[in-house]
């Protein structure tokens, strides 16, 4: 027999010992026992009582009933969701807003989702300016489409967002640094829209 071996042996034959002689100390580890599980048992019933209450209590917000494009007004109705399927930042209103990126059906409408119908600088990204330029030739992108804009050869802004556009003036939404360029690159040659995917 080997020294582990009669180790364990020993101890487990003292333990018995122990415990036959004096039998409440086997109830004093059996009710430590049951106590330690029935409080974990108590915190899990009390999280799943308060995701629960989440999941019941609603909260009245507007769901697109049809796909909405960029620049195009809010086809919606309200509905009560419940609180935990919410988003944060959903509307409670929609008066005088138009989309500002698309929307799909049953896509509960929020902040980012909407401007002010006021033209493309109610479109234009907070720190970003809107930007009139003449392409050559026309990309064909239209109000919401993310593009690079090119010229010579070289991209002049790795991101901007079309705005808005009359006859043949694309106006375009760019980070503040990069509008001065626009013009000038317009003004060097041709300036291209690359559409991004």
């Amino acid at each position: 027999m080997s020294p582990v071996t009669t180790i364990i042996t020993t101890i487990t034959v003292s333990t018995r010992r122990v415990l036959a002689r004096r039998p409440w100390i086997q109830w004093v580890l059996i009710i430590v026992v049951a106590t330690a599980v029935a409080a974990s048992v108590n915190g899990r019933l009390s999280q799943v009582d308060a995701e629960r209450d989440l999941w019941g209590a609603t909260r009245s917000v507007l769901v697109a009933t049809a796909p909405i494009e960029v620049g195009n007004t809010l086809q919606i109705e309200r509905r009560d969701m419940p609180i935990a399927a919410v988003p944060e930042g959903a509307i409670d209103q929609a008066d005088g807003v138009v989309a500002r990126q698309r929307i799909g059906v049953g896509e509960i409408v929020t902040e980012v989702d909407v401007a002010a119908d006021g033209g493309p600088q109610a479109m234009t990204p907070d720190g970003w300016l809107a930007v009139p330029v003449i392409e050559s030739p026309r990309s064909g992108a239209v109000v919401g489409d993310r593009v690079q804009v090119a010229s010579d050869g070289f991209v002049v802004s790795a991101d901007a967002i079309v705005v808005g556009g009359f006859d043949n003036v694309t106006v375009l939404a760019v980070p503040a640094n990069e509008a001065p360029l626009l013009p000038a690159a317009a003004d060097a040659g041709a300036l291209t829209l690359l559409l991004k995917p």
